[in-house]
């Protein structure tokens, strides 16, 4: 989320959305780590989240990066990938149904605001995918 965008949302309205956190624009490596440490954490500690599969340990795992701005999606599969991560890119909402639907993810990091369908709304869908098709919840961090 850009540094304005982050004043205007906060984590008790992701969470019916079944976000699980954020990260603000331009991205700090040390912050996205400390978000993915408190995720592997929280995931491991909290009754409320159901968790069926193992909590995943986010070592050489999949993330779906869905970013519509390519220098975005530049840098920060960069500072996945140094991290160890395996990246996918998804541009748009739609492309990130399209690829939760044909492939299994450990971790999706999901920009807002997006043309054709913002990541707010993919994440819904998603859940619902989840839900219906009875899939391990898959954790979901705002960008």
């Amino acid at each position: 989320m850009m540094g304005a965008l982050s004043e205007q949302i906060s984590q008790e309205q992701l969470d019916p959305q079944g976000i699980q956190g954020f990260l603000v624009k331009p991205i700090d490596v040390n912050e996205m780590v400390g978000v993915l440490n408190g995720l592997t954490q929280t995931m491991a500690t909290s009754a409320s989240v159901p968790a069926p599969a193992p909590v995943p340990s986010f070592k050489s795992q999949r993330i779906l990066l869905v970013e519509d701005t390519p220098i975005n999606q530049t840098l920060e599969t960069i500072l996945l990938q140094r991290m160890g991560y395996e990246v996918s890119i998804a541009n748009n909402g739609i492309e990130a149904i399209e690829a939760f639907s044909t492939r299994e993810f450990d971790l999706i990091l999901m920009d807002i605001h997006m043309p054709e369908m913002g990541g707010v709304e993919a994440a819904e869908i998603i859940r619902t995918l989840e839900k219906n098709q009875q899939l391990k919840r898959t954790p979901i961090i705002a960008v």
